[in-house]
């Protein structure tokens, strides 16, 4: 009884929390503007619009616009009609014999029984577990877990609840899924099929076996639990090194296990509580998990990844750490715990601000970094690749993220009341158990200039925010020219905020004198902004800044800088002072890529397109352009450097340069 009143208590206040959130913001405009404009001026200097504006910022209800941008995007709808199964207290047991769905979460608490016998149970909600509730699925049952993206719909056990599922299949929707063990819980699983990667995290004193598992997964073990596996394949388990402990080990090659222990009782293991053993087991990887005042040495191995978890108060930078990369004698540089890789080729790199700390990235390669808490990271000039197990990108809790002059080929995700803030990159998400960059709970996701593939979507109290000036880069003086980009916010179904409208402003670039273009209260998406006459201007370079607002009084820029050229009389002199980089296709790319670019000009001396990878290096240089009598140049580059060597997949930046008037680059990534 005393769970149910807790269980109770949780949900009012859950609700109260949401309709708090409903007339309070949790969007942290200082900081947001901050990044932006210190990015774009390099500089703290800026004088802010003041905007007369008439709103309440305590308002619990808005007009909602039209915010279906994008027909072929998924949409979330509020549901009021979804309903919780409750199964328990006492010895109450539901037994299912034949396939039932259910639009819900299920909670088995207080000894409850679920029994899925030869059947299929759908699941569109948590299924979760306390005070010795047990679930059994057995006899060619099927658990599935009707989930559209990672962390929708979770199994989360606790209070010695007990997991059991035999000779069944444990099905997500073709997404990775969690599942979470806590005080005393155990899970079991025996030749059970798991068609897609699933994380599993273990702590307290839980207790988890797995025989004859086709795809058992990832493993995030910790405290003194108990994780045993037989006979299973495809397996990465995740090692914690806590405070004060000291490790110092080889890992066995994972192609195949007779017999591995990783516990206290290990040679050169010593300040952990848990036991992690497996038997006759293939396709291992192995990764650690540091934590400060740890200590910890691999020698002569093959990690799948570190996590590097921060926590406290502290701050870090990394610069060039890279991926895939063998360390001859390396320590990372976090200098609150000792790590260090000895021989040792590290495929992924996993970062965690927590609590109240700030990390810097800068020019490196990471498979996740998510930050919690009120934890800070600002990562500029980076890949995100993505790798094995979870690899995403993004903020929980009530931490801020910032994503500025990336690429990610992986999938970013926003949860809890976190921000992030991706700006001058590209997200092209190619992950095979996630099709959606999606903001959840009561989370920002923020996009200034850049490209996202899939684009964002919101779910829950979520907000979703996409501004963008994409051209022109050169104009005529005295034309009046078309400004295209995106300017749109799409809040999720539980989430009362609406577009209001946007702005857009030129100036002298350097003056901070904004003068209005534009004022509309409808939303665009990859279309035309405004109409801008140049008439009256001298030729030189322009700054646009473009606004946006919802209907809260949050808002969020993006600033573009242009030149305006001389209008000849003459269209020869016109045509020969175009110049603009258009991008490459395909990109991604592999054998090849064309590279289409608009240079119409008499002078192709001093005018090149250079390759560089992501340390700047030049990788091609092509000179000396043939420039034929059609707007659209191409170049093919065959992903070969200058000595017609292969370069190794990654990203490439691409740059036009003609003499001193004209420099743009883009990026593109090599996949192999």
């Amino acid at each position: 009884m005393k769970k149910i009143i807790l269980f109770i208590m949780i949900i009012s206040f859950v609700f109260v929390s949401f309709c708090l959130a409903q007339t309070s913001s949790t969007f942290p405009q200082d900081k947001i503007d901050r990044v932006i404009l210190n990015h774009w001026y390099n500089c703290s200097k800026f004088t802010r619009i003041e905007e007369k504006r008439n709103i309440n910022k305590n308002e619990s209800s808005f007009s909602f616009g039209d915010t279906a941008i994008l027909q072929d995007r998924k949409k979330f709808e509020k549901d009021n009609q979804r309903e919780t199964l409750y199964i328990g207290p006492g010895t109450d047991t539901l037994f299912i014999y034949s396939d039932y769905e259910q639009d819900g979460n299920i909670f088995i608490i207080g000894e409850g029984t679920l029994l899925v016998d030869n059947a299929q149970l759908t699941i569109s909600g948590h299924l979760y577990m306390q005070d010795q509730g047990q679930a059994i699925f057995r006899n060619n049952a099927h658990l599935f877990f009707n989930q559209y993206y990672y962390h929708q719909y979770l199994l989360y056990l606790t209070d010695q609840s007990h997991f059991e599922i035999t000779d069944a299949i444990f099905d997500c929707n073709g997404i990775m899924h969690s599942t979470y063990l806590y005080d005393d819980a155990t899970f079991i699983a025996q030749r059970t099929e798991f068609p897609v990667w699933s994380v599993k995290k273990i702590e307290d004193n839980c207790g988890m076996i797995l025989e004859d598992i086709n795809c058992a997964g990832q493993f995030r073990i910790r405290d003194s639990c108990s994780v045993h596996l037989t006979r299973c394949n495809s397996i990465m388990s995740e090692f914690q090194a806590p405070d004060g402990s000291d490790i110092t080990i080889t890992f066995p090659n994972g192609y195949w296990v007779d017999h591995f222990e990783f516990s206290d009782s290990a040679a050169g293991v010593n300040g952990i509580d848990y036991e992690f053993v497996a038997d006759s087991c293939a396709f291992c990887t192995w990764a650690i998990e540091t934590f400060p005042a740890c200590s910890v040495i691999v020698n002569d191995s093959q990690l799948c990844g570190s996590t590097i978890r921060m926590t406290g108060t502290g701050t870090a930078s990394v610069e060039g750490i890279k991926q895939d990369t063998l360390y001859s004698n390396f320590r990372i540089p976090v200098y609150d715990r000792y790590f260090q890789l000895v021989n040792t080729h590290i495929n992924y790199w996993w970062w965690f601000p927590m609590d109240n700390t700030i990390l810097y990235v800068d020019s490196c390669e990471f498979a996740q970094i998510t930050g919690s808490g009120n934890s800070e990271a600002y990562v500029t000039g980076s890949h995100h690749g993505g790798g094995q197990g979870e690899a995403l990108m993004g903020a929980a809790e009530n931490s801020f993220v910032s994503f500025i002059d990336g690429f990610s080929s992986y999938y970013v995700y926003t949860l809890d009341m976190g921000t992030f803030l991706i700006v001058d990159s590209e997200i092209i998400t190619q992950c095979p158990w996630q099709e959606v960059n999606i903001a959840t709970n009561q989370s920002n996701l923020l996009c200034v200039n850049s490209y996202l593939d899939p684009l964002p979507i919101a779910a829950d109290a979520a907000l979703v925010m996409f501004a963008a000036i994409d051209s022109p880069s050169t104009v005529m003086t005295g034309e009046t020219v078309d400004i295209f980009g995106s300017a749109w916010i799409e809040p999720g179904p539980e989430n009362p905020v609406a577009f209001e409208q946007y702005k857009l402003y030129w100036s002298v670039a350097g003056s901070f004198i904004w003068t209005q273009i534009e004022e509309s209260a409808n939303q665009v998406d990859d279309g035309i902004l405004a109409e801008w006459n140049t008439s009256g201007l001298e030729e030189g370079d322009y700054d646009l800044m473009l606004t946006i607002f919802d209907s809260i009084g949050d808002s969020l820029i993006a600033l573009r800088t242009l030149t305006l050229i001389e209008n000849s009389e003459v269209e020869e002199e016109i045509i020969s002072n175009r110049i603009e980089l258009l991008g490459n296709y395909p990109n991604p790319f592999n054998p090849t890529t064309t590279i289409s670019f608009e240079l119409n000009t008499v002078n192709t001396e001093d005018t090149e397109l250079i390759i560089y990878n992501l340390k700047g290096q030049k990788v091609k240089t092509f000179s000396n352009l043939q420039i034929n009598n059609s707007t659209n140049q191409q170049i093919v580059w065959d992903a070969r450097d200058e000595n017609s060597q292969p370069v190794s997949s990654g990203i490439y930046f691409f740059r036009l340069k003609s003499g001193k008037e004209f420099s743009e680059t883009k990026r593109m990534l090599f996949l192999k």
